[in-house]
C-alpha cells in the first residue's frame, strides 16, 4: 500500500510513513505475538516469555528508531537543513562519477605513456539500397558498384610517445586486396605496399604535422606527449572531491533561507509526490558569496598546484605551437580573480531561486534555477517503479534546449523514446540500451537510434549506433538506414595489450621528396603480380584493366 499523503510505499505493519511522517490509517499489528510462547503441553514458558518479552520490546524499539528516522528528521530537521544535506549529496554524487571517469582516462594515458599494442578491425558493409545511394559519389567510369558488397581493414600494431607502427591487410567481398606496412616517428614517415614493391616510400614527418595546423617543428609525438602529460597533470577524484567540497561549503553556508512545501513532480506523464525546498539568495547575498569564493580562489593552495602543474607541461613543450604563449597560466588566473574582485561592487544585482524536489528516496527529482524570476534551468526526473519520465529545458540568451522522454529503468540500464530540441532542430533518440553504472567504470553497453522529423531533408533517414567493450577492448557498430533499411554499416572493433617493438621498415627507402627516388620506385612496382591477384578479387575486369593501364 502506499501513503495517503505522499503516495510513499507503507507496509501495513507500520504505524507512520517512513517519509513524511504520517500516520497509517490501515496499521495493523502483525499477527504472531511474542506474548504468545507456548511448549508442546500447552503449558506457558515463563522463562521463555520474559525473554520473548524483552526481545520483543528491543525489536519494536530499534524498529520504531529505525523506521522514525525518516519520520523525525522530515518533522524536525529545518527547510535549510534537508536542502543542504540533500544538494551536498546530489553534488558529491555527480563529483564522484566525474572522477571515476578522470581516474580511468589517466589509467588508459599511462597504457600510452608506457607504449601499448592494439589489434583491430574495421569493416564497411553495403546493402543494395546503399549501393544505389552510393553509386553518385564514385567517378563516372566506376560508378557501377554492385558488385561491392564490404570492404574490411585489419590491423596490428604498436604505439610509444616516439613511434608508431602498423600492419594492415585490406579485404574486398572478402577476399585478399592489398597488404600495407606503416612506420612513423619524430623524423620521417614509411611506406611499404609489399604486394607492389619491395622498397619503402619515405616522407618527411615535419610536412605531416603542418598539415594538422602545427608547424612543421612540432611532431605528431610532439602532441601526443603534451595530451599526455597534461592528463597527468590533471587531479585525480580524490583531489577533485576535496576541492568541490571547499567551495560546496561555501555555497551552502550562504544559503540560510528555505521554504519546504508539499508539491509532485511530474514529467512525460510520470507523476510522483515530493517535497518541495526552494534556496532564496537575494542580489546582496549572491554577491558576498562570490567575494567568499574569489577569494577562496585566491588562497587556494590546490588550485595553484594544479595550475602550475599545467604551465610547467606548456613550458617543457617544444615550439610556439604547442606552448601557452609566453603567458603565466596560474598569474593570469589570479589577476582575473583580482579584477573581478576589484569591480564587484558594481555588479548587477541578481535575486537567485533554485529549487530542487526529493522523494521517498531522499534523493533529489527535479531542479529548477530562476534568475530574477526568470526561468534559466529546469530539470524533473520523476521515477515511479520502473518508469522515468524526463523533461530538461535550458534558457539562454533566447536559445533553448529541451529534452524530453519517458523510459524505464532496468538496474541501471535505461530504455526509452526521447526527443532533443535545439536550434530549431529535432532529434529523436531511441534507447534500447544505455547502461550509466558501466559508463561511470569506463565500460560502454550503448545502443541507440537517431532520427530527425519526417517533414526534414532527412527525415527518412536514422542512424543505428551501438558501443560496447571496455578499456582494452571495444566494438562500435553505425549503420546508416533510410525508412529502416540499412543503407551502409560500418562495424569496429579494437583490442588494446603490451607494446611488443616498434621497429623501422625493411627495404630501400626510397624519398617522395625526390623525383629520381619516384622514379626508381615506379619501375621496381610488381604490376603483373599484383594485377594477377586483383583479378581473383570480385572487383570488376574493367575497373582492373583501368588499373593495369595506369601502372609501369
Amino acid at each position: 500500500m502506499n501513503c495517503k499523503k505522499c503516495d510513499s510505499p507503507v507496509e501495513q505493519n507500520e504505524m507512520f510513513c517512513a517519509n513524511c511522517g504520517e500516520k497509517n490509517p490501515d496499521f495493523k499489528e502483525d499477527g504472531t505475538s511474542a506474548f504468545s510462547s507456548y511448549d508442546n503441553g500447552g503449558k506457558k514458558k515463563k522463562g521463555v516469555a520474559k525473554i520473548a518479552i524483552g526481545v520483543a520490546a528491543a525489536l519494536a524499539v530499534a524498529g520504531v528508531a529505525f523506521a522514525g528516522i525518516n519520520v523525525v528528521s522530515g518533522i524536525f530537521i529545518s527547510p535549510t537543513d534537508q536542502f543542504k544535506k540533500a544538494v551536498r549529496s546530489d553534488i558529491d554524487s555527480s563529483v564522484s562519477f566525474l572522477g571515476n571517469v578522470i581516474d580511468t582516462a589517466k589509467e588508459k594515458y599511462k597504457l600510452y605513456e608506457e607504449g601499448i599494442g592494439t589489434t583491430g578491425r574495421v569493416s564497411l558493409e553495403v546493402s543494395p539500397e546503399g549501393k544505389s545511394a552510393l553509386e553518385s559519389e564514385f567517378p563516372y567510369y566506376m560508378s557501377e558498384i554492385s558488385w561491392l558488397d564490404n570492404f574490411t581493414i585489419n590491423y596490428q600494431g604498436n604505439m610509444s610517445e616516439s613511434a608508431v607502427s602498423f600492419d594492415l591487410n585490406t579485404l574486398i567481398n572478402d577476399k585478399e586486396f592489398m597488404d600495407a606496412n606503416l612506420y612513423l616517428d619524430n623524423k620521417e614517415l614509411q611506406v611499404k605496399l609489399p604486394d607492389l614493391s619491395d622498397d619503402v616510400i619515405t616522407a618527411d614527418a615535419g610536412s605531416l604535422s603542418s598539415e594538422f595546423g602545427y608547424g612543421s617543428s612540432v611532431s605528431l609525438f610532439d602532441v601526443m606527449g603534451k595530451n599526455i602529460a597534461l592528463m597527468n597533470a590533471t587531479p585525480d577524484s580524490k583531489r577533485i572531491n576535496k576541492i568541490t567540497a571547499k567551495y560546496t561549503d561555501i555555497i551552502l553556508k550562504g544559503i540560510k533561507d528555505v521554504e519546504r512545501t508539499s508539491d509532485s513532480v511530474s514529467a512525460e506523464g510520470i507523476n510522483v509526490k515530493a517535497t518541495k525546498l526552494t534556496a532564496n539568495i537575494s542580489g546582496e547575498e549572491a554577491r558576498d558569496l562570490k567575494i567568499e569564493v574569489l577569494n577562496q580562489l585566491i588562497a587556494d593552495e590546490d588550485i595553484k598546484e594544479i595550475l602550475t602543474g599545467y604551465q610547467e607541461v606548456y613550458e617543457n613543450m617544444p615550439g610556439k605551437a604547442l606552448k601557452y604563449g609566453d603567458s603565466d597560466i596560474y598569474g593570469e588566473f589570479i589577476d582575473e580573480i583580482k579584477s573581478e574582485l576589484e569591480f564587484v561592487e558594481y555588479d548587477t544585482l541578481h535575486d537567485i531561486k533554485y529549487s530542487v524536489w526529493i522523494g521517498s528516496g531522499k534523493k533529489i527529482m527535479a531542479r529548477e534555477l530562476l534568475v530574477d524570476d526568470k526561468k534559466v534551468m529546469l530539470l524533473k526526473t520523476p521515477r515511479k517503479g520502473s518508469d522515468i519520465g524526463v523533461e530538461f529545458t535550458s534558457m539562454e540568451d533566447s536559445s533553448d534546449i529541451k529534452f524530453s522522454g519517458k523510459g524505464k529503468i532496468n538496474g541501471s540500464n535505461i530504455e526509452g523514446d526521447f526527443v532533443l530540441e535545439a536550434g530549431g532542430k529535432t532529434v529523436y533518440i531511441k534507447s534500447n540500451k544505455f547502461d550509466l553504472k558501466k559508463l561511470e567504470e569506463d565500460k560502454t553497453d550503448i545502443e541507440v537510434e537517431l532520427s530527425t522529423s519526417a517533414d526534414e531533408e532527412y527525415g527518412d533517414y536514422s542512424l543505428f549506433v551501438k558501443l560496447l567493450g571496455d578499456s582494452k577492448k571495444k566494438t562500435i557498430t553505425v549503420d546508416l538506414k533510410k525508412k529502416g533499411q540499412s543503407l551502409v554499416k560500418i562495424e569496429s572493433y579494437e583490442e588494446l595489450a603490451k607494446m611488443t617493438g616498434i621497429d623501422e621498415l625493411d627495404g630501400k627507402k626510397l624519398s617522395s621528396d625526390s623525383y629520381a627516388d619516384i622514379m626508381a620506385y615506379m619501375a621496381g612496382i610488381k604490376s603483373d603480380k599484383f594485377i594477377e591477384k586483383l583479378r581473383k578479387t570480385d572487383i570488376p575486369k574493367e575497373y582492373v584493366d583501368i588499373l593495369e593501364s595506369q601502372l609501369p
